[in-house]
């Protein structure tokens, strides 16, 4: 409809680095990669990643591990569901990789940084943390 295409406008006139990054946080659990955003974006993944590097000074897989870890942690301090589930929640492909891109990036295992940081009463959302920003 027309406020679509008037969206997909002003989409168009934004650099192409900040329609990667709005892409990436809003997409993010359904994003397959890199080749999978510089094709929902239009442009070559080897375009892509080197503008989105010169200006985030981070390639954009990297800022996409980054939003998904992000968003795993605010999963993991405040919510019981199973490692397994957040894994799938944040676009994991399954635990096990998580784990391991988990604790790369954090020093912890999930179950590990769950045990530390998640508060004693159990699915309780901090006052005004229902949303999580990276």
């Amino acid at each position: 409809g027309a406020m679509e295409a008037e969206a997909r406008k002003d989409r168009e006139e934004l650099p192409l680095w900040q329609q990667a990054e709005d892409l990436i946080r809003r997409e993010f659990p359904h994003l397959e990669g890199v080749e999978d955003l510089a094709q929902r974006l239009g442009v070559s993944k080897c375009h892509l990643i080197r503008t989105f590097r010169a200006t985030k000074g981070v390639p954009p897989g990297r800022y996409l591990t980054r939003v998904r870890v992000a968003a795993a942690r605010v999963y993991l301090e405040n919510r019981e569901y199973p490692i397994q589930v957040v894994a799938g929640l944040t676009g994991f492909a399954d635990g096990n990789y998580f784990a391991k891109v988990f604790r790369r990036e954090t020093g912890f295992t999930p179950r590990d940084y769950r045990e530390r940081f998640a508060p004693t009463a159990p699915g309780q959302l901090p006052e005004g943390e229902q949303e999580f920003f990276v």
